[in-house]
């Protein structure tokens, strides 16, 4: 068999920087380019995100934020997590991709959209990291704060060893009605976002923001609240030593999925996410005590276990259909939306997220000093919050594919 051209595998390689949505539309045609249907993507030099999860479900961990395993598991918990990632030249995917939850379409206002996506994705078309400082920080009015540092921390050396950087990562705690500690989350709330710049020693293979971001706005999304399914209250799993509590809920595969929610001063539209996941191997075990409550060891013929969970892996997303939808209380998820993504994927698990999510534009942002030399145009940066509550859903065909 002959080797594939160059020419060809050039044009493999780029057909993997496009962002793969599908949208729902009606075309007798193999389809129509994204760009198409709506605005097109556009170049930024990062993107900078802070996420709340709040997982209301059974067998629900860490991984939902995509960073890290499930074990052990977190049901009823909520924490903060951002990440944010700088680059030149300027890439697409900083504005429509996520590194937590993906927006949905945009739509009109009042209406409905849905698109669907395969596997994760958060494709990578630059070619140099940027270093923007020791850390990235969103800053409340009244002193809250959340602190994305730098990772690495220090740069190695010599410099030609620093080919990465990026901020955040790490879990916080979301304080809420604490007697000494004021709260961090502010739902609502007005945040201003920055990062004090750096300069770097001239051999580093990284690129360089020498000037500080001070006071980039942006507006925490209102928290989702009076969530339900089918009018049963999507709320936290207690566990105790006599019951194991278990929160799911019928997914749309017998009949519409209703769901429900307080509407918010804003009237900014909701995002939800219906989402498939494979299995995942969490650690190694030899015995079902070493994985703990909602995962099994499996155990193969050679003697050697693993820990997987029951409810499939949160960090492994198989695929999954994001609506964005108005705020007007409810929306009925109706199976023929999960079409284009039963064709593609075998859906074992399914968790569902219903958030509320803010954008916002960092415009003044100084050029940034490539590793070679030169000074290119760095702004604008794609600033999103996002508030989530997440649930387990039935099994969409237990034994099987949808």
């Amino acid at each position: 068999m002959r080797a594939p051209s160059m020419v060809l595998l050039a044009l493999v390689g780029m057909s993997c920087i496009r962002p793969s949505d599908e949208y729902e539309v009606r075309v007798h045609s193999a389809g129509i380019p994204l760009d198409d249907i709506q605005q097109a993507a556009e170049p930024m030099g990062g993107r900078i995100e802070l996420a709340r999860f709040r997982l209301h479900g059974s067998n629900l961990g860490h991984g939902v934020s995509g960073l890290f395993s499930d074990m052990p598991r977190a049901d009823g918990t909520q924490f903060a997590i951002g990440a944010a990632t700088f680059a030149t030249p300027r890439a697409a995917e900083f504005d429509r991709n996520s590194a937590f939850v993906h927006p949905g379409p945009t739509v009109s206002a009042g209406e409905d959209g849905c698109s669907t996506r395969i596997g994760r994705i958060d494709s990578q078309s630059f070619s140099e990291y940027v270093d923007v400082g020791d850390r990235v920080e969103f800053q409340g009015a009244d002193g809250a704060v959340f602190r994305l540092g730098r990772d690495p921390v220090y740069h190695p050396r010599p410099a030609g060893e620093s080919w990465y950087v990026g901020y955040g990562g790490t879990l916080q705690p979301v304080i809420e009605g604490h007697a000494d500690h004021p709260g961090n989350w502010r739902s609502g709330g007005a945040f201003q976002v920055a990062f004090p710049g750096t300069v770097l020693p001239s051999e580093s293979t990284l690129g360089a923001v020498p000037y500080p971001l001070v006071g980039a706005p942006v507006d925490f999304p209102p928290a989702v609240s009076g969530l339900a399914i089918g009018g049963v209250e999507v709320r936290a799993p207690v566990h105790t030593l006599e019951a194991d509590d278990d929160v799911r809920f019928p997914g749309p595969w017998a009949g519409p999925m209703e769901i429900t929610w307080d509407v918010s001063d804003s009237k900014a539209p909701v995002t939800v996410t219906l989402r498939y996941l494979g299995v995942g191997v969490e650690t190694n075990c030899s015995d079902p005590a070493d994985c703990g409550a909602g995962f099994s060891c499996e155990i193969d013929t050679g003697g050697v276990g693993a820990c997987v969970g029951d409810g499939g892996a949160g960090w492994n997303i198989q695929g999954e259909v994001t609506c964005t939808v108005a705020d007007d209380g409810s929306f009925s998820f109706v199976s023929s939306r999960l079409a284009a993504l039963n064709a593609r994927v075998s859906g074992q698990h399914a968790v569902l997220l219903v958030s509320r999510i803010s954008e916002a534009r960092a415009e003044e942002v100084a050029d940034v000093r490539t590793s070679h030399g030169k000074r290119m145009p760095f702004g604008p940066l794609r600033v999103r919050v996002s508030d989530s509550v997440v649930t387990r859903l039935s099994a969409p065909n237990p034994g099987g594919g949808p």
